[in-house]
C-alpha cells in the first residue's frame, strides 16, 4: 500500500492553501496523493513526493453519472493507501462512500469536519476532528511531517517558490498595483466579499490622484462587473493611461505573470490572495464578512496589511461552522464592504510602495 491520501475538495483558495501546507511540511520521504480541485495543477509545480489528481465531485455543473464515476474512483484510491485524510469541506455522499471503503478495507481514515461530529461521522473514521488546523491532523502520524510548526508557510522566507518563472518587468518606471476586487474571479459568480464597481472606481481614482507614478490593473472574471465599471469610467474624468482593465478575466499564465511582476496586490479574501501570499508579495487585504486571519496562520507579516471594518459596525459574520447557512450568503446590503474609507486604503498603498 502507498503512504498518504489527502482529500480536499473545497474552494480553489482553500485547496491551494492546503497544497502549500503539504509542500512546506510533509517529509520528502513520504509520498502523498492530493485529491483536490483540478484547477490547482495549473498554478503549482510538480513535486517528487506530492502528486495531484483532480476530482470535480463538488462541482455543480457536472452530471450525476460523472459524479458516481468519480466516487468509485475515490473509493478505489482509498483502498490503496495506508492513511487517508478527509479534510473539510466534504459533501455527505463523499463521506458515505469513504465509509464503505474504510469498512471494507480497514484503511486508516482521519476526518476533519466543519461542525460538531455527528454519530455517523464518528463511525466513518478512526478519528474525527472538529476544525483543528490541518497540519495538526496530519502530524498525528509519526515522521509524516518534517516541520511541526503550525504554519502554512505561504509567505515566510523559507516558503517554496511556487513557480519556476522569473519575474518580468525589470527596469519598470512605474509602480505596478494589481487589484483583485472580486471572489468571482475563480470561485463563484458574485459574493458579498466583493469590492463593488463603485468602490473600485473610488480606489483607483484616489490612487491615480495621489501619484502619477503608478499603474493599476484590475482583474476579475465577470462581464456584469466589467460593464458597470466601464459605465463609471465613461461618465467620469478618469486617467486611462494609468489603468489596465482585465475585469473580463485572464489566462492562468497571465494571472501568474501579473502577480509576479506586481509591486503591490490589493485584494479581497479569495484565491488570488493565497496565490499572492505564496509569492511573498506586498499585499493589502480588504476584509468584510470573513476574517482572513482565521484561515491563514501567522498573517501579521511586514509585507501584509489587513483592512477590516470598524469594530462597532457589521463585520466578520461568516463562521466556518455555519457553512452555506452563514449570514454572509443572505446579506443583500454588505455595508462591511461598501461603507469603507477607500481613500485611506489608497494612502496606505502609497506608503507601502514608498518604503519599497
Amino acid at each position: 500500500m502507498k503512504d498518504i491520501l489527502v482529500i480536499k475538495l473545497g474552494a480553489l483558495g482553500d485547496c491551494f492553501r492546503t497544497y502549500c501546507m503539504l509542500a512546506n511540511n510533509v517529509s520528502p520521504s513520504v509520498s502523498v496523493l492530493f485529491l483536490t480541485n483540478p484547477t490547482i495543477s495549473k498554478y503549482v509545480p510538480p513535486r517528487e513526493n506530492i502528486r495531484i489528481k483532480g476530482l470535480r465531485i463538488m462541482s455543480s455543473n457536472i452530471s450525476i453519472i460523472y459524479k458516481i464515476k468519480e466516487l468509485f474512483i475515490l473509493v478505489r484510491l482509498i483502498t490503496r493507501f495506508k492513511y487517508v485524510f478527509l479534510l473539510h469541506p466534504s459533501k455527505f455522499f463523499v463521506k458515505v462512500f469513504s465509509f464503505f471503503a474504510w469498512q471494507a478495507f480497514k484503511t486508516r481514515l482521519y476526518s476533519l469536519t466543519r461542525s460538531t461530529p455527528s454519530q455517523f461521522e464518528s463511525y466513518i473514521s478512526n478519528q474525527v476532528h472538529w476544525l483543528m488546523p490541518e497540519i495538526i491532523l496530519l502530524n498525528k502520524l509519526n515522521n509524516t511531517l518534517s516541520n511541526t510548526i503550525i504554519n502554512y508557510s505561504l509567505h515566510s522566507k523559507s516558503a517554496i517558490n511556487l513557480s519556476t518563472r522569473k519575474s518580468i518587468n525589470q527596469g519598470k518606471s512605474k509602480f505596478k498595483i494589481v487589484i483583485f476586487p472580486s471572489t468571482g474571479n475563480y470561485i463563484q459568480k458574485t459574493s458579498n466579499r466583493d469590492i463593488s464597481p463603485d468602490s473600485l472606481f473610488q480606489l483607483t481614482s484616489r490612487l491615480t490622484q495621489i501619484s502619477g507614478n503608478v499603474h493599476i490593473t484590475a482583474v476579475a472574471r465577470s462581464k456584469i462587473y466589467h460593464n458597470q465599471f466601464i459605465e463609471l469610467i465613461n461618465s467620469n474624468d478618469f486617467t486611462n493611461d494609468q489603468f489596465t482593465n482585465h475585469l473580463l478575466g485572464l489566462t492562468e499564465e497571465g494571472l501568474l505573470n501579473i502577480i509576479q511582476s506586481s509591486d503591490l496586490i490589493i485584494c479581497v479574501d479569495s484565491f488570488p490572495m493565497y496565490l499572492s501570499l505564496s509569492y511573498s508579495k506586498n499585499i493589502i487585504i480588504i476584509s468584510g464578512p470573513t476574517n482572513p486571519s482565521h484561515f491563514v496562520d501567522n498573517l501579521r507579516q511586514s509585507n501584509l496589511k489587513i483592512f477590516s471594518p470598524e469594530e462597532n459596525t457589521c463585520r466578520h459574520c461568516y463562521s466556518t461552522s455555519d457553512g452555506g447557512n452563514s449570514p454572509m450568503y443572505k446579506c443583500s446590503n454588505p455595508t462591511c464592504m461598501s461603507e469603507r474609507d477607500y481613500s485611506l486604503i489608497a494612502q496606505e498603498a502609497m506608503k507601502i510602495l514608498s518604503n519599497n
